[in-house]
C-alpha cells in the first residue's frame, strides 16, 4: 500500500536478499497511486524457510527514497509437516567406535524428506550418515546413523558426558532440536 504523499512505481521486491523474479499481480499492479495497494505472488526456487527463519522483505520503487521494509516470522503448518527426534530412539555412543544415532519421527499428516542435519552448530551432510533414503512417511520413523569417528571430522573430539544440540530440518520446513549426552 501507497501510504505516502505523492504516486510510485514498484521496482523490485526482494526476500531475504533474492530478488524476487517472477511477480505476478493478483490485484492492482506496480503503479500505486497515494492510498492504493497491490497484492503480489511469487516463487522463489531454492529458496528454503524454516520455521525458525525469520523472512526479511524489501520492496523498492523507483525513487530510492521511497522503499518497504519488514521481517516476517516463517510459519509451518504443524498438523501437515511435523517431525520429533525420539528422546528414547536417538543415542550418542563414544565407546568402541560407537555411533550417534538419530530417530526421527513423523508427526504430521503429510510426508516429509530430511533436508539437513546440525550438530552444535555445524553443517553435516547427509552423504556422511548410512542412510541413503531420506524421505519419512506419515506416522513413520527414520533412524539416521553417522560413526562417531566420522563426526569427529566435523566437531573435533567428542568425550563422554560431551552433550551435542542436533537439529534435524526437513524440505517442507519442520524441524527438531534435541540434546543428547555422549555416553
Amino acid at each position: 500500500k501507497n501510504t505516502g504523499n505523492e504516486p510510485v512505481n514498484l521496482t523490485n521486491i526482494y526476500i531475504n536478499n533474492t530478488i524476487v523474479s517472477n511477480l505476478e499481480y493478483l490485484y492492482g499492479d506496480g503503479s500505486l497511486d497515494i492510498q492504493e495497494c497491490s497484492i503480489v505472488k511469487f516463487d522463489i526456487p531454492g529458496l528454503k524457510i524454516n520455521k525458525s527463519n525469520e523472512v526479511l522483505v524489501n520492496v523498492t520503487t523507483t525513487n530510492p527514497s521511497v522503499y518497504g521494509t519488514i521481517t516476517l516470522d516463517a510459519y509451518v503448518d504443524s498438523a501437515y509437516y511435523n517431525i520429533t527426534i525420539d528422546d528414547d530412539g536417538t543415542s550418542a555412543i563414544d565407546t568402541g567406535g560407537g555411533d550417534l544415532t538419530i530417530l526421527i519421527n513423523n508427526d504430521g499428516i503429510r510426508n516429509v524428506t530430511i533436508d539437513s542435519v546440525y550438530v552444535n552448530n555445524t553443517f553435516i551432510p547427509l552423504i556422511n550418515f548410512t542412510e541413503t533414503i531420506f524421505e519419512i512417511g506419515t506416522g513413520e520413523s527414520l533412524e539416521l546413523t553417522i560413526g562417531i569417528n566420522d563426526l569427529e571430522f566435523w566437531l573435533g573430539v567428542i568425550n563422554v558426558d560431551d552433550i551435542l544440540e542436533i537439529i534435524v530440518r526437513t524440505e517442507e520446513g519442520a524441524e527438531d532440536i534435541h540434546e543428547e549426552i555422549v555416553i
